[in-house]
């Protein structure tokens, strides 16, 4: 199977909620088991798409054996056939006083929006497909939970061009935010669907279907896998533990 990048009118994508001026998205999953992506690309005004060339790939060594017999297999992966010519910036992100809360750090960049322009952001890194002036940059912003100052300062790291390792990391980024967007819930590093949960009441536990993806260069070409997975989630609090050890101690008779 293959997942590929390309252009469709602007009515027809939806707008990321950080970076609504520089990517449009459309996600759609099929009656399968299998998790797919049509993901969407577009930078400006241009929506012309270009076949992936990386100078890296021509020191990509082939794991192709040489002597056997061939077998044809299936595997979840799709491959990445396009995506737009653009120029990429990156920005490193710091915030003083620290603060580790990477949703709290979203929050309070997006508050400087109409400043920077449309962005991807990780909590680390920042994406950009115009340079920002000044550089570095610095803003400030007040942290809700306790109304203290914090400064941002974001200064640029380097230019992200075809070929550059760093667009796998991008492209893993935009993967994400389109899990999101099918109303997926992020549990540790993985999306599950909440609305898809199959209870067992008998122990108390219900069990989240999920997906894993990652997208990587393999060989001549770049990948995406989508895995399924599942998490299983405790019904119980505290309060039912603490009962349930006291029951117990209670039946013991030591």
């Amino acid at each position: 199977m293959e997942m590929e990048m390309e252009m469709v009118p602007q009515g027809k994508v939806e707008e990321l909620c950080e970076a609504e001026e520089l990517f449009n998205l459309t996600t759609y999953v099929p009656d399968q088991n299998i998790l797919t992506q049509n993901l969407v690309l577009q930078a400006g005004p241009s929506r012309k798409t270009f076949n992936i060339s990386s100078s890296a790939q021509l020191s990509v060594s082939t794991t192709i054996g040489t002597s056997g017999q061939s077998v044809k297999l299936s595997a979840n992966y799709f491959e990445v056939l396009h995506h737009t010519d653009w120029c990429l910036y990156q920005y490193r992100v710091d915030f003083a006083p620290e603060e580790d809360r990477t949703g709290v750090r979203k929050s309070m960049l997006r508050d400087h929006k109409k400043v920077i322009g449309g962005y991807i952001f990780d909590g680390t890194m920042m994406f950009t497909s115009h340079r920002l002036n000044p550089d570095p940059m610095e803003l400030f912003s007040t942290r809700q939970s306790d109304e203290a100052q914090i400064r941002i300062t974001i200064k640029l790291v380097g230019d992200l061009t075809q070929g550059d390792s760093h667009y796998l990391q991008f492209f893993n980024i935009i993967m994400r935010k389109c899990l999101g967007h099918l109303k997926l819930q992020l549990v540790g590093r993985n999306f599950f669907d909440a609305r898809a949960k199959v209870d067992i009441r008998e122990f108390k536990l219900e069990l989240w279907p999920g997906y894993i993806t990652s997208i990587r260069q393999h060989e001549m070409k770049i990948m995406m896998c989508a895995e399924i997975t599942h998490k299983v989630m405790r019904q119980d609090n505290v309060l039912d533990l603490l009962s349930e050890c006291h029951r117990q101690s209670s039946n013991d008779p030591r």
